[in-house]
């Protein structure tokens, strides 16, 4: 089962979930308030017109990668679907009354895991998913947008944890990671949908429109023998 949380705005940032048929023997045995569907698809991320469309039809929910199983369940879906995960399952269960011995079979076989997410590869494939309606308040804060939803804003639209001095400078997200220092001002003239993050060995400046690139940003520093430090 997947929770899928209710879409309050035509976001492009999450994947989304399309709700299929109602299963009302659920919803009468929990007893409760919230809504169960049978999983129609699994959507990524769309664009600004699709996300509308999403938003509008009332048959998507944002796809939150919160889910509910049972070992036996989700063993199955690996057995279904990824082999030869459960034979490193088995592997790591055989040492596991060791911490050093796990420790040093989880060093020697990690690196040749197969690199993939629960959702590709089970939730998108399996025929038994469930989405649950989730009516809580969520947020996603693993993209630097989202901090607009949680920074207090001055006139111009900036969101700043920092000390900020700005002329002509509007609707950006600026954001001091500075530890046990001081912090300096951020100036800013004439930027506009910019994100400015200052950290102890370095700062990056980013459209707001190209945040979901920070991560190949990252990525790129990362494989560079120069800059590899500052991941």
């Amino acid at each position: 089962m997947t929770i899928g949380i209710q879409p309050t705005q035509p976001a492009t940032s999450y994947g989304y979930i399309k709700e299929g048929g109602k299963l009302e023997a659920a919803q009468r045995a929990i007893k409760g308030k919230t809504k169960f569907n049978k999983v129609d698809r699994f959507v990524e991320k769309p664009n600004a017109a699709k996300a509308r469309r999403f938003l509008k039809s009332g048959q998507y929910r944002w796809n939150a990668g919160m889910f509910v199983w049972s070992v036996q369940t989700l063993m199955h879906a690996f057995q279904t679907h990824l082999p030869e995960m459960v034979e490193a399952f088995e592997s790591w269960k055989q040492v596991a009354g060791s911490a050093k011995k796990l420790a040093a079979q989880l060093e020697e076989d990690y690196p040749n895991v197969t690199r993939i997410s629960i959702d590709y590869a089970l939730m998108e494939k399996a025929s038994n998913t469930v989405v649950a309606s989730g009516v809580f308040d969520w947020d996603d804060l693993g993209s630097w947008t989202a901090l607009e939803r949680h920074l207090k804003s001055d006139g111009e639209g900036n969101c700043s944890k920092a000390s900020l001095v700005q002329v002509d400078s509007s609707n950006n997200i600026i954001f001091d990671a500075r530890k046990g220092r001081k912090q300096q001002a951020i100036a800013l003239v004439g930027m506009e949908d910019c994100i400015v993050v200052q950290t102890d060995d370095a700062c990056m400046v980013a459209s707001k429109s190209h945040g979901q690139q920070i991560k190949a940003l990252v990525q790129k520093l990362a494989a560079d023998p120069v800059f590899r430090h500052l991941t």
